[in-house]
């Protein structure tokens, strides 16, 4: 469920702009939770930490009931 993120240690701490990688639409680091079931990606996993201790529990994207959130790695090279 929502209350089982995986904190992700190995992604990158900042995309500089313009290289097309997303931002995290708090802080622009790069977003690694995944919003289910619209599978938006708005945030990294410190912001969503904070969304959630301010009682968030829809996307901010498209403001769907979020049922589960699941963490992303990436393989950046």
């Amino acid at each position: 469920g929502v209350d089982d993120i995986a904190i992700l240690s190995n992604a990158p701490a900042h995309i500089e702009c313009g290289t097309g990688v997303p931002s995290c639409i708090v802080c622009s680091l790069v977003p690694n939770i995944a919003m289910m079931p619209c599978g938006h990606v708005p945030f990294c996993q410190p912001c969503f930490a904070k969304y959630q201790g301010t009682g968030g529990k829809t996307c901010p994207l498209c403001r769907q009931d979020i049922t589960q959130a699941t963490g992303l790695y990436y393989s950046m090279q």
